[in-house]
């Protein structure tokens, strides 16, 4: 089932704010971040399987069930006390179908509060890593952060590159520019 606008929207907030009140918890510093990765980890991967997925997300399922997947992923992960009575709160709220959204909201959260942002670079053909290291550079530069950057090679471009950082986009690809040629053309 696919969500509507509004509800898309409404649901990010929440786990904003549930990340926000698990952060107040836990902190926003790296080591704690560190701490909770395997546990995070487990957790996501219940939710990439379909049936646990199903399971997880009914109103209808019993409350046991939902821990007993919830246990097994959190005793997988080796989460700490306070990561079980945060999960388990989320689940008692009916919001565990948020718990993916909630966890990338907190690394979002440490990301912020680091000076650290995600890039997403996708280019025309592979880069080398000096040509990674220099884009990687010029970013950190613009937006005054640490940035990690993450790479895809996507041939629709045409040549050039598409780099997304957090809510910006920066597009100099040859395809991008082509079309805006194109629509220039056509007034």
């Amino acid at each position: 089932m696919q969500k509507g606008g509004n509800e898309s929207m409404s649901s990010a907030i929440i786990a904003k704010k549930y990340a926000k009140a698990f952060a107040d918890i836990t902190g926003v510093d790296e080591q704690a971040k560190k701490k909770l990765e395997s546990s995070f980890k487990s957790l996501n991967q219940l939710f990439m399987i379909k049936e646990s997925q199903a399971v997880l997300n009914s109103f209808v399922m019993p409350v046991s069930l939902k821990k007993g997947l919830l246990d097994h992923a959190l005793q997988q992960g080796q989460a700490s006390q306070e990561l079980k009575s945060f999960v388990y709160t989320v689940m008692n709220a009916q919001r565990i179908s948020l718990l993916p959204e909630i966890i990338e909201s907190y690394g979002a959260l440490v990301d912020a509060a680091n000076n650290r942002a995600h890039a997403q670079l996708a280019s025309f053909s592979s880069l080398d890593k000096d040509q990674k290291e220099r884009i990687q550079k010029k970013l950190e530069r613009l937006f005054g952060k640490k940035i990690h950057l993450t790479t895809t090679v996507d041939p629709s471009l045409l040549g050039g590159f598409v780099v997304r950082v957090e809510h910006v986009l920066i597009d100099l690809s040859l395809k991008f520019r082509l079309d805006s040629l194109t629509a220039a053309a056509a007034l």
